[in-house]
């Protein structure tokens, strides 16, 4: 007998359900965004947004970090960042990394790629009052950096955060793509090891440093770092060296995982359209049993 189309359809819908469950059994979510809306700042005081922004060479911390509606999957909202000089910190709160620990920090990032890339994603165990500096980027412990400008040969290419300095590792963040971003974070070792997956990688690549193919990378201050938990999730947009104008990213699906090392994504990369499930299924539906066949 032929599955009827109706089980087929509950079969689907199961199958998805099974596997976003499993992937994130382990992760907990920070922040997706979709109980903000479209055009909101999240340097407003709506408390679903967990967020402080803070200004650094402009006047105000208004503007530059926006919901907006996916470049790619309609009815998921992301943040937009157009912002320059600028940078946000939001409480880790109950998903706090504590010291001596390991954990992993997950999360989707986007760029327009039509102009110059600074921007810099990461965790920090500063409170959020020390993030309104001149060069935010001093907060940081673990941290995810993309810049150089224009002229630079590296101006596109993933640099952890190595210690006093970035990582070379020769991987172009690429425009209109989705990247998920893995960061495993050590407290005991002060070291971080970074993946990158896109939607054609079956599985998550580790980003090393070249030459040597390093992949431990230090945090900032790993050697004088106070035996504090990493409190703060933060992002800071720059201004491009050599000129040129700040490209338009997209952040997505912060997740953390506080029981170690988790290299499964907890959402897909890139996430599937709202109507996807609905269209599977009406595919499922168009499956008719043949004649004289039951």
């Amino acid at each position: 007998m032929n599955p009827s189309p109706n089980y087929l359809y509950a079969s689907l819908i199961a199958g998805f359900a099974l596997a976003a469950s499993t992937a994130n059994a382990a992760f907990s979510l920070y922040q997706d965004f979709q109980s903000l809306t479209v055009g909101y700042d999240i340097s407003g005081s709506d408390p679903n947004e967990n967020f402080t922004v803070s200004n650094t060479n402009a006047g105000t911390a208004s503007g530059g970090f926006t919901v907006a509606a996916d470049p790619t999957t309609p009815g998921n909202n992301v943040l937009r960042s157009d912002a320059v000089s600028r940078a946000f910190a939001g409480a880790l709160t109950t998903l706090t990394i504590p010291n001596n620990s390991t954990a992993t920090l997950f999360y989707r990032i986007y760029r327009l790629g039509s102009n110059a890339p600074d921007v810099n994603f990461g965790v920090s165990d500063q409170t959020a009052n020390l993030i309104p500096t001149a060069n935010a980027g001093l907060d940081y412990q673990s941290q995810l950096n993309v810049s150089g400008g224009v002229g630079n040969a590296q101006n596109s290419e993933f640099s952890p955060r190595n210690g006093g300095g970035t990582s070379n590792t020769d991987v172009i963040w690429t425009a209109n793509t989705y990247f998920g971003i893995y960061q495993v974070v050590n407290t005991s070792t002060n070291t971080t090891q970074f993946y990158y997956q896109r939607v054609t990688d079956p599985a998550p690549i580790l980003l090393t440093s070249v030459p040597g193919a390093v992949s431990n990378q230090a945090f900032r201050n790993a050697g004088t770092r106070p035996g504090t938990a990493m409190s703060h999730f933060l992002m800071v947009a720059g201004v491009p060296a050599g000129g040129g104008t700040q490209d338009v990213f997209y952040l997505d699906d912060i997740y953390i995982d506080l029981a170690g090392a988790n290299l499964t994504a907890p959402v897909l990369i890139p996430e599937p359209a709202t109507g996807c499930l609905m269209m599977a299924g009406a595919c499922c539906l168009l499956l008719r049993r043949r004649p004289g066949r039951s």
